[in-house]
């Protein structure tokens, strides 16, 4: 009997350690395969081929060197969202849009397929894509997540700072640090950008 309960507890660590290790596996998959239907929506560009997430990363860093970012932190992000959305009335502003979005321009060449409406929603509609194909509506730690990235894709605008900022506070902790989870929140900020600076 007492051999019986020592396979029983054994078998029982060794699933759960095997669970935990699928779930990895399962979540660098995962990243991958948003990865991947975003290079597929670049490629779908006739005669053209770029990095988009090299461009983003570009983006970004440009936001820390003009210091609308301070670093790639949540907290600096919500803080770029207050000063946009204080500034919407202010026409004065436009001039640093311009300026901006001038300099991305003179960095990367193809900047401005980033207003293209395919490429524009492409980190917004992947994740989504992705989410759905792994099932991670219901799930504990993407649920509110993926709750906020549906609402963001059928609601959002560049303006929507409410609801913005509700998407970047729903976005896990954990998720900030990698660009794919910062993409949709780059795109959307070229977007506010790009549409504005005139």
């Amino acid at each position: 009997m007492r051999i019986i309960i020592i396979a029983l507890i054994f078998f029982s660590f060794y699933s759960c350690i095997s669970a935990q290790k699928e779930s990895v596996i399962n979540e660098k998959q995962f990243k991958k395969d948003i990865q991947k239907c975003i290079e597929i929506k670049v490629n779908n560009i006739p005669d053209t081929y770029f990095d988009l997430f090299d461009v983003y990363s570009m983006i970004e860093k440009t936001f820390i060197e003009e210091e609308l970012l301070t670093d790639m932190s949540k907290d600096s992000y919500k803080n770029l969202f207050i000063e946009f959305e204080s500034n919407k009335e202010n026409k004065d502003y436009r001039k640093k849009y311009n300026k901006i979005y001038n300099i991305l321009q003179s960095k990367n060449d193809n900047i401005s397929w980033l207003e293209s409406p395919s490429l524009f929603a492409a980190p917004v509609n992947c994740n989504l894509h992705i989410m759905n194909k792994y099932k991670l509506k219901d799930n504990d730690y993407y649920s509110k997540y993926y709750s906020l990235l549906n609402q963001f894709a059928e609601e959002g605008t560049i303006n929507n700072w409410i609801l913005n900022n509700k998407f970047l506070m729903a976005t896990p902790e954990k998720e900030f640090s990698n660009i794919i989870f910062r993409a949709p929140i780059i795109s959307m900020l070229f977007g506010h950008i790009a549409f504005n600076k005139k």
